[in-house]
C-alpha cells in the first residue's frame, strides 16, 4: 500500500513538472527580458509580476506588485528587489487596470503553476 501512495505522489510531482514546463513555452530571450519598463514574473517561493526597473551586472533590479484578493495592485512604496537571471522566469504584457481604483489583472499569472 505504501509503495502505491509513493508511486502517485511521484507522479503528481512529474505531472506538476510538466504542467510548469508547458505553461512557461511564453519565455523570451534573456536579452529581450532584461531591459527597463520590461513586465517579467519573477520567483522567490512564489510568483509575482513586476516591472524592471535598473539592469546590474549582479542582477536585475524589480519594483514587484502585490496580491490584492484575486488581482495585483502595485504597492504604495515601490517594493523593488535585485533578482537573478534565473529567478526572472518570463516576460509578460503590462497589467491590465480594472476600472478607476488601481487594481489590475496580469493574466498570465493564470497560466503559472501555484
Amino acid at each position: 500500500m505504501q509503495s502505491l501512495l509513493y508511486m502517485q505522489n511521484q507522479m503528481t510531482a512529474g505531472m506538476k513538472q510538466t504542467l510548469h514546463q508547458k505553461s512557461m513555452s511564453f519565455l523570451h530571450s534573456d536579452r529581450e527580458i532584461k531591459k527597463v519598463g520590461v513586465y517579467v514574473v519573477v520567483y522567490e517561493g512564489k510568483h509575482y509580476p513586476g516591472m524592471i526597473t535598473k539592469c546590474y551586472k549582479e542582477g536585475t533590479l524589480v519594483n514587484v506588485m502585490e496580491l490584492s484578493g484575486k488581482h495585483w495592485k502595485w504597492p504604495e512604496q515601490k517594493d523593488e528587489i535585485l533578482y537573478q537571471g534565473k529567478e526572472i522566469m518570463c516576460k509578460i504584457n503590462a497589467p491590465k487596470k480594472k476600472g478607476k481604483r488601481d487594481i489590475y489583472d496580469v493574466p498570465e499569472m493564470n497560466r503559472l503553476p501555484a
